[in-house]
């Protein structure tokens, strides 16, 4: 059993600030992930997928199809997984795309989506 959240930046107003608040471009990185799951919970394992496609980004509605995978967590891996100081994930819009209305409306600059696929245990089906 699955279940898929999707999202996309142009959804969480504190990271276009974020993103806003960037000199020279508009990318940040995502330089490690947490692990919040409780112990005992159902969740088998969880993959964190997105895409850098400006047409894909700008409806959830298509997040079944194919993204890039960018992290996998599975029950019993560590807690926490940073990337080396060197390295981060790039998520954001380049300048010359983004509107007024905050809206993404293409480029490069990182990933503009994501979908978080989350996988459960279900040993009573």
């Amino acid at each position: 059993t699955y279940k898929n959240f999707c999202f996309t930046i142009s959804e969480y107003p504190q990271l276009i600030h974020l993103l806003n608040s960037q000199q020279d471009d508009k990318t940040v990185h995502i330089i490690g992930f947490q692990n919040i799951i409780q112990t005992g919970s159902p969740v088998h394992h969880m993959d964190l997928h997105g895409t850098m496609n400006s047409i894909l980004s700008s409806d959830t509605r298509l997040c079944r199809v194919y993204m890039d995978l960018i992290h996998p967590w599975e029950s019993g891996s560590p807690r926490e997984f940073v990337l080396p100081m060197e390295a981060g994930i790039p998520m954001g819009y380049d300048n010359d795309n983004f509107d007024s209305a905050n809206r993404i409306n293409g480029g490069g600059g990182g990933y503009k989506a994501f979908r978080l696929e989350v996988h459960y245990h279900n040993p009573h089906r």
